[in-house]
């Protein structure tokens, strides 16, 4: 295998100087360089003489799940124009013979866009190729295309305390008012650490890996991190019930404190009613949303006794 070389300036896009792909981030490859795939392992899908090639390096998302790679806007007049995926030797990019097949060989369509998904089995924190090979006699004019890969082994993720890196959380979870969350991140370099939104709500250093916050409203915590060159984000929404405040006693007797039985809250519950009864099981009154009490019954407009009673929202 050999890439056209003019003195220390290696033609691009070759195996010496891949275009970098992070994950849903399109990149437009336009430059190609000569290659021999004759006699290699890769010949039965490779038979011409130029390719580009394009790396993607796996985050640390502990995953079973393919890359789904979608090439699209492709200009090249003739053909045919066939991709691979393939993982190199981590020292030497360029070493055909070492490169282990993680995809089929697709032929693109120079009509639409093309998609096809890699291997189930790819290592996190690994680089793996975007092969693109053409015949330099089938092609008229130059080449150009677009590459596309997604996947969670290209993301990184939120774990809700309780959840392991091994399963899929919803992106959306309930929280009791004033409940304190744990939130893990994985598949970012914890080395260059993560930067957590809003960090206002967050507990000690917004750069790890493991938060804790305490939402007092509905909110999204965004937490991004870098895998090499790349940045990626994740979110996740804790949607929060507002507080019900009901008082446990009061002293209705007119002088001006405590003089009632306040219960306030209910009217973010549209529709939540409170019973209130005796400690017979009379029930005293019956009301929707907010309300405050006196202490005077509503069917016999008298005061009620001192005593015990509950109530049920």
């Amino acid at each position: 295998m050999f890439a056209i070389v003019l003195g220390q300036t290696t033609y691009a896009q070759s195996c010496d100087n891949p275009t970098v792909l992070c994950g849903d981030e399109a990149e437009r490859l336009n430059e190609f360089s000569g290659v021999v795939f004759s006699g290699s392992q890769l010949d039965f899908c490779f038979g011409g003489d130029i390719w580009t090639v394009a790396r993607f390096h796996t985050t640390y998302r502990i995953t079973n799940n393919p890359v789904l790679v979608t090439i699209d806007n492709i200009d090249c007049i003739g053909g045919p124009v066939k991709a691979m995926v393939v993982q190199p030797d981590f020292s030497d990019f360029c070493d055909i013979s070492q490169y282990e097949i993680r995809s089929d060989c697709v032929t693109l369509n120079t009509n639409d866009t093309t998609q096809f998904y890699t291997h189930n089995d790819l290592y996190s924190n690994t680089d793996y190729l975007v092969l693109v090979n053409y015949d330099s006699g089938s092609i008229t004019g130059p080449c150009e295309l677009e590459i596309l890969v997604s996947g969670d082994a290209l993301s990184i993720d939120i774990f809700p305390g309780g959840w392991t890196y091994d399963e899929y959380p919803p992106d959306n979870f309930q929280a009791d008012y004033g409940y304190e969350i744990d939130l893990n991140v994985q598949g970012g370099d914890n080395g260059l650490g993560y930067s957590w939104e809003p960090g206002y709500q967050i507990t000690g250093p917004t750069s790890g890996g493991s938060v804790l916050a305490t939402p007092d409203q509905t909110t999204t915590y965004t937490v991004s991190g870098f895998v090499e060159s790349c940045n990626y984000t994740s979110q996740i929404t804790y949607t929060v019930g507002y507080p019900i405040i009901v008082p446990n006693s009061f002293s209705p007797n007119g002088d001006g404190n405590n003089d009632t039985w306040d219960i306030t809250g209910l009217n973010n519950y549209p529709g939540s009613i409170i019973n209130l009864y005796d400690r017979w099981g009379q029930q005293v009154l019956r009301k929707t949303g907010d309300y405050s009490w006196d202490g005077i019954r509503e069917k016999t407009g008298q005061p009620s006794p001192i005593g015990t009673y509950y109530y049920v929202i």
